[in-house]
């Protein structure tokens, strides 16, 4: 790879392939990055004829947000873009953790590049501390087909896996109702909520958006008595 300085509005931010980072702040980057500079430069590489980012997304929207432009990068030369991809999730693997909804985003990239899924089980999932059984793969895979709104409130909240997994249970419109309700609850709460909301709508044969849209939920909701 290369090093060369580049304007940021020559960047295709649109094209997100190898983003699987999506909800954090930027405050303390911004204030780094205006003290210190810019010390590790991102690595693009070339997509359909723009620039596109492989790693370094946090700090190319903290510069433009300074703004600060031109900056440095390292351009990459590599077109597969699982080669690619595998360059952004080991460099971060190397300096910090996966939540939740990363760890989904990385499964579902990593078999949308081509990677078989005994490959991803038994080779990528030691590393983020999942075990290496199928199970686990169609969680993450489904987790990764959550809308934006429900992958944000997740990764901000620190929602618990045994949670997730009994949310994707239910159908995006029941989530919908589920989700405002939930949030606000401690974990044992929220598993508590599920599992007895999926019960009653079994037993009593109703769906779960009329148990939602009772008179007796929406007492409990509105009332000022109850935290």
């Amino acid at each position: 790879m290369r090093i060369r300085k580049i304007q940021l509005e020559n960047l295709n931010l649109n094209d997100k392939r190898f983003q699987v980072s999506h909800f954090y702040s930027l405050d303390q980057l911004i204030q780094s990055i205006r003290e210190v500079g810019l010390i590790y430069p991102p690595v693009v590489t070339q997509r359909n004829g723009f620039m596109v980012p492989v790693t370094g997304w946090k700090r190319i929207l903290a510069c433009k947000q300074l703004p600060l432009s031109p900056i440095p990068v390292f351009v990459s030369k590599e077109t597969d873009d699982l080669k690619s991809f595998k360059l952004a999730l080991f460099e971060n693997l190397t300096t910090r953790g996966f939540d939740l909804i990363e760890r989904a985003e990385i499964v579902s990239r990593l078999k949308k590049f081509g990677e078989t899924e005994e490959r991803i089980i038994q080779g990528y999932f030691p590393l983020f501390g999942i075990p290496p059984i199928y199970d686990y793969y169609d969680l993450y895979i489904k987790i990764s087909r959550m809308n934006r709104k429900e992958k944000r409130i997740t990764s901000e909240k620190k929602m618990a896996l045994s949670v997730v997994e009994h949310l994707i249970q239910f159908s995006p419109k029941e989530r919908k109702l589920i989700f405002p309700v939930i949030v606000f609850l401690s974990q044992n709460k929220q598993k508590e909520l599920l599992e007895s909301t999926r019960e009653i709508s079994l037993r009593e044969e109703i769906p779960v958006q009329e148990i939602f849209n009772s008179d007796e939920i929406k007492d409990v909701l509105l009332s000022e008595n109850l935290s």
